[in-house]
């Protein structure tokens, strides 16, 4: 089976994808002297207890500037993190504290901010989860830092590393989805996997102009890959390795077979997209 598209639709989406139509701030981190505080709410999951919450943040003109609303997974408690501006509050922090405490549906409430010179952080622990996993944060930066100090470190021994840690990666996210969903179709495991990168925001967009089964060839166009954002038109080498172990290990899975891959753009080298191509050993 092969499926192509036509060439004129390949970087459809190179202008699209620098919209954010949707941006999610974590409220961990705040930079700014205001009278702020993090507010950390563990609720009963019913209707319009937030709202109820929100009347007595209004009630005494307490500005809400952002936060995240969960649901735990048996779905009988929900969790609110928020950052809370008291600069114009009518009342003090332990009388709004008290009021939102004293509601039936509130199980319990955390909050304070603990000053780094401009840095707040929240004073109370915090677990992020993802698909019922524990997850980390790794700061556009910080990455930048990771990727460049093992490719300037090691060169061609670095780029081989993160391709083969890729890889190992890959495999292990096939056999987990294998085992998780009824999905078998090889199209759509591939698009599960890019999907839920772009769901996590290691790229912008995904195209998949050329998918065959057999013999297996399959190119894939990464916009906005994350490995390669920090060194966007810097040299003359792709820095893809890990995205691209990721996708051979994870086809190479499903499939069954060993596959040989290699990036035929990308991003550090001035390209407008990271380009994947993934064939049998012997293409």
């Amino acid at each position: 089976m092969c499926l192509r598209k036509n060439d004129k639709n390949i970087g459809m989406h190179n202008e699209i994808m620098h919209e954010d139509k949707y941006k999610i701030v974590v409220p961990l981190m705040y930079a700014d002297k205001k009278k702020t505080t993090f507010i950390g709410l563990k609720l009963k999951n019913r209707p319009e207890v937030i709202g109820r919450i929100t009347d007595v943040l209004a009630d005494a003109n307490v500005n809400v500037l952002n936060g995240i609303h969960s649901v735990s997974e048996d779905r009988r408690f929900s969790y609110w993190i928020f950052i809370a501006d008291l600069s114009n509050a009518k009342l003090t922090t332990e009388e709004i504290m008290r009021r939102i405490r004293s509601m039936d549906d509130v199980i319990s409430l955390d909050h304070g901010i603990r000053w780094f010179n401009n840095l707040g952080l929240p004073s109370f622990s915090t677990e992020l989860t993802l698909m019922g996993e524990k997850v980390v944060i790794w700061r556009g930066l910080w990455a930048t830092f990771f990727f460049r100090s093992i490719l300037d470190e090691f060169k061609e021994g670095g780029e081989a590393f993160m391709y083969h840690v890729g890889r190992r990666a890959g495999h292990m996210a096939a056999k987990w989805w294998l085992t998780r969903t009824s999905i078998c179709d090889v199209k759509r495991l591939l698009k599960l996997a890019l999907e839920i990168w772009r769901a996590l925001g290691w790229i912008k967009n995904y195209d998949v102009p050329e998918l065959c089964i057999g013999p297996p060839k399959f190119l894939v166009i990464l916009y906005g890959l994350y490995t390669c954002e920090p060194f966007r038109g810097s040299g003359d080498r792709p820095r893809g390795h890990l995205a691209r172990g990721m996708l051979t290990g994870y086809l190479e899975e499903i499939l069954g077979i060993s596959l040989s891959s290699s990036e035929r753009k990308c991003i550090a080298r001035g390209d407008p997209f990271c380009e994947v191509f993934v064939c049998s050993e012997d293409c």
